[in-house]
């Protein structure tokens, strides 16, 4: 697991405004909720937030998918791909990051690049990215 590093303040700006959103899109209902409560956003809804964060990090058009964390999860690693790890906002409770028994505390604006699997903490929201094409296609 890499050091978490800031994002710079672009990116943080963007960062905000997507948290605001998320805040907000518990009336919309624009995620859907899987076996173990956690959420996954909308892809189509969050696009315009997440697309200029990815931009003012200069990883724009790397993959990305946005949850909410409610329990804890196991995070498979993705072959060949580094994963970004931005949390959005922390919704309950003091969410960690686990990985090679190393455990780190959730801080929104500080990303962490990470390659292997990982585990979370519950309760927060976060955006995963990588770079789609070093994804090994199976």
């Amino acid at each position: 697991m890499g050091f978490p590093t800031p994002l710079n303040t672009d990116a943080e700006n963007q960062r905000k405004n997507l948290a605001q959103w998320a805040g907000d899109s518990v009336r919309g209902q624009d995620y859907v909720v899987d076996e173990k409560g956690n959420r996954i956003y909308s892809r189509e809804k969050i696009a315009r937030y997440v697309k200029p964060l990815l931009a003012a990090m200069g990883l724009s058009g790397w993959g990305y998918t946005m949850w909410r964390y409610s329990a804890y999860t196991p995070i498979e690693p993705v072959p060949r791909a580094e994963i970004y790890f931005i949390p959005i906002d922390i919704t309950a409770g003091q969410p960690q990051i686990i990985q090679d028994g190393r455990q780190s505390q959730v801080v929104p604006g500080w990303f962490t690049i990470t390659l292997g699997a990982f585990e979370l903490t519950p309760e927060f929201d976060c955006l995963l990215i990588a770079d789609l094409s070093k994804i090994e296609r199976v």
